[in-house]
């Protein structure tokens, strides 16, 4: 039977360790609540019905540093499984547009990420340009 959503239904999750802790902090001051949140690698295996990954990064410079690592498959995939019913995807889509792998494997998977991005109308307004 259907039941309401509860706190401990959300998880938030992000690559950045300081990121996550920041959500987290923000999330018990203005709602009261704590959420399971964490990187992506330290909540793997626990997952929850409604997971939100914060993946907003605007500095280019430490996206293309990180490109390998932001575009590996496996990231995405742990990221999206944590979810049971929805994964709600946060993230600035012009810095993922500017972000430059630098093997073939990362210039594939972003470039599947984009086109996925844009050919899901219900994640547009979630992926802004500012």
């Amino acid at each position: 039977t259907p039941r309401p959503l509860v706190a401990n239904d959300f998880c938030v999750l992000s690559p950045f360790r300081l990121q996550a802790n920041l959500v987290a902090q923000e999330l018990r001051q203005q709602l009261g609540h704590s959420f399971l949140t964490g990187t992506i690698h330290k909540l793997q295996g626990q997952g929850r019905p409604v997971v939100v990954a914060s993946l907003c990064a605007s500095n280019i410079q430490f996206l293309n540093n990180t490109a390998e690592w932001f575009f590996a498959p496996n990231m995405w995939n742990v990221t999206i499984s944590r979810a049971k019913a929805a994964c709600i995807i946060f993230g600035n889509i012009e810095a993922l547009n500017n972000c430059r792998p630098k093997t073939l494997q990362g210039i594939s998977f972003k470039a599947k990420m984009l086109t996925l991005l844009e050919n899901q109308p219900q994640l547009g307004s979630a992926w802004a340009s500012n």
